[in-house]
């Protein structure tokens, strides 16, 4: 298995995921390539709006998948970027297709999420 490397930019991330990632029933299996980062949903709390991008180009069904189990239950990407204030991600993400409506497994959108937290 390949390391991350800190030092790797975004483009050369990309062509790796698009070279070689596989698809299994819509979800990106991003682990092949980012076994540090294999988690999109990581991805978009810490605000890493170049390579989850990298990753949407990939698989763009990931901006309407529902994380299933765990501390993001039932949340998506827009909900986690939003939770942590990542104005930008945020934003790409909606450009991207995604539902502002949407709501989580406790019936709470992104933007009542950032308020909670103090980002709105």
């Amino acid at each position: 298995r390949q390391r991350w490397a800190p030092w790797v930019g975004p483009r050369a991330v990309r062509r790796k995921l698009l070279a070689g990632a596989a698809c299994r029933s819509g979800q990106l299996l991003l682990d092949t390539f980012l076994p540090q980062m294999a988690d999109a949903w990581g991805l978009a709390m810490r605000g890493q709006l170049a390579e989850l991008t990298a990753a949407l180009d990939v698989d763009d069904a990931l901006v309407h998948a529902r994380r299933e189990g765990g501390l993001f239950d039932g949340r998506t990407l827009l909900h986690c970027a939003a939770s942590k204030g990542h104005a930008l991600l945020v934003r790409a993400l909606l450009d991207r297709g995604a539902r502002a409506a949407a709501t989580d497994k406790h019936g709470q959108s992104a933007a009542a999420i950032a308020r909670k937290q103090g980002h709105a």
